[in-house]
């Protein structure tokens, strides 16, 4: 029920779209918030859960962007006959994104860059690891500075004894200010 929501809800703000005229300017910023989905590597033994999430970003050159990105998932982790123990899956993120040109109020990109991903128990000791991603979405304008932002990524993260290949859905809302 809460996925056919979530889908209509996404199909009505992109129809609303339209044709909303976002112009880039060179020398701005965006900042946003998301929420994330992860599909976790299933030798991570994490559930796959939402999450939320927050963007800063620098529009240097037409099409150019770099970014700051911080999500956070409670998740649970699977110790098998053991239980299911509470953890927090939390990521920071550096990237660069390159952004086609708009058409009709929606503009595609690219994305990738690197992270320091964390995993904090609720019980025992927190791990941090290094991270990159690769992805892409669309962005759909409402207006001049106000976006939705649809995007899928590729996150490895490697541990200190195995890497972990997860999958990440996000939808989420920025808003673009300054720049010429």
């Amino acid at each position: 029920m809460r996925k056919t929501l979530v889908l209509a809800t996404l199909a009505i703000l992109v129809a609303a779209t339209g044709t909303a005229s976002a112009a880039w300017k060179a020398n701005s910023f965006e900042v946003g918030v998301y929420l994330p989905y992860v599909s976790f590597d299933n030798k991570v033994a994490l559930d796959n859960d939402f999450g939320y999430g927050a963007r800063f970003g620098y529009k240097f050159v037409k099409g150019h962007e770099v970014e700051i990105g911080w999500n956070t998932i409670s998740t649970k982790f699977d110790a098998g006959p053991f239980g299911k123990f509470d953890l927090d899956f939390s990521t920071l993120n550096v990237g660069y994104l390159y952004n086609w040109t708009k058409v009709k109020g929606c503009t595609p990109f690219v994305t990738g860059g690197l992270g320091s991903t964390k995993f904090d128990p609720k019980q025992g000791s927190s791990e941090t690891d290094s991270s990159w991603y690769a992805g892409g979405g669309v962005r759909f304008y409402f207006g001049k500075d106000f976006n939705l932002r649809v995007e899928g990524d590729y996150q490895t993260v490697n541990g200190n004894n195995d890497t972990a290949n997860n999958w990440i859905g996000a939808v989420g809302v920025g808003w673009s200010f300054g720049g010429k």
